[in-house]
């Protein structure tokens, strides 16, 4: 299998490799022995070189280390002091960050809002767009419950009508019985005056 030939590639940078937002900095908040050391460490690394001993990163630290430790409480007070002034201004520039942030936020989300979309002869934004979304499903789930409701008042009004159309039957049989009991009453006074004039 033949390897691919790279030789007219041309390298490209990232896209977002070196792009930077327009919000604030915020610059991390150090601690005391992190002011000593940048303050201190080349005095520190001149005076071990001075001593004959080896001035590498090791030797370095833990020459700052020593020397930390070393301190009287009066002269670390004063990093000390200086770590608390800078937590206090990394806790401000958080902040504005933070707030600076949602409002940016904020300013994007209207941005989309006013982005006009052309669908036939009219226009809408998407924040109508999505309102007129729930007024049609609402108006929808209304017509279904009207129907349904409609439905079931129409399935009402037949069962009251059968039960009507049966009581008249049932009234109309019970007419006819009586009907049909007073024929056979006359009927039967009729063949009871008859006898009697053949009897005479």
């Amino acid at each position: 299998m033949s390897k691919e030939d790279r030789s007219g590639w041309v390298a490209v940078a990232p896209e977002f490799s070196n792009t930077q937002d327009d919000l604030p900095t915020v610059t991390p908040a150090q601690s005391a022995y992190q002011l000593f050391s940048r303050e201190n460490s080349k005095a520190i690394k001149d005076s071990l070189i001075a001593r004959g001993e080896s001035g590498d990163l090791a030797s370095l630290s833990k020459g700052i280390s020593q020397r930390w430790h070393g301190l009287a409480p009066n002269e670390r007070y004063s990093y000390e002091s200086k770590a608390g002034q800078d937590k206090l201004r990394f806790m401000k520039e958080s902040h504005l960050r933070d707030r600076a942030v949602m409002e940016r936020k904020e300013r994007l989300r209207k941005e989309r809002e006013e982005i006009i979309v052309y669908e036939g002869n009219g226009r809408s934004t998407r924040g109508s767009r999505k309102r007129e979304m729930k007024k049609t499903e609402r108006e929808e789930k209304k017509r279904r419950k009207t129907e349904k409701k409609a439905k079931k008042s129409k399935t009402r009004n037949v069962e009251n009508t059968d039960e009507g159309i049966f009581a008249s039957d049932e009234s109309s049989a019970a007419e006819s019985s009586d009907y049909d009991s007073g024929d056979s009453d006359s009927s039967s006074q009729y063949s009871d005056s008859d006898e009697s004039m053949h009897r005479g």
